[in-house]
């Protein structure tokens, strides 16, 4: 409760600037540690990594609620999440996880 009262005392300007910011950590820091532990064998399916975007679309949703945006339901990974369903007919989650690692500079 605490949070969202300082974040209706934040100008808009500002709150822009905080929803940009978290989705920026969300998709450098939270989005690369799980494909380093995908690409380190930490999660080892395809299934087991989808179900961990799904789990961080729910801490995203939290986050942007807490500051008062409403964001939909997969917003955030339901991108990642085709990218994974189509990499499955493919290649194994590990060759996927670090390719992509390699794209974003992150391995």
């Amino acid at each position: 409760m605490y949070m969202l009262e300082q974040f209706r005392k934040m100008s808009e300007q500002e709150l822009d600037k905080e929803i940009e910011r978290v989705r920026e950590h969300y998709e450098n820091e939270e989005l690369s540690e799980l494909y380093r532990k995908a690409a380190d064998y930490e999660i080892r399916t395809y299934e087991e990594m989808k179900s961990e975007l799904r789990y961080l679309d729910r801490r995203y949703q939290d986050d942007m609620m807490e500051r008062g945006r409403h964001v939909c339901d997969g917003e955030f990974c339901d991108f990642f999440i085709d990218c994974l369903n189509d990499a499955e007919k493919h290649s194994s989650l590990q060759l996927h996880a670090i390719e992509w690692c390699k794209i974003r500079g992150v391995l």
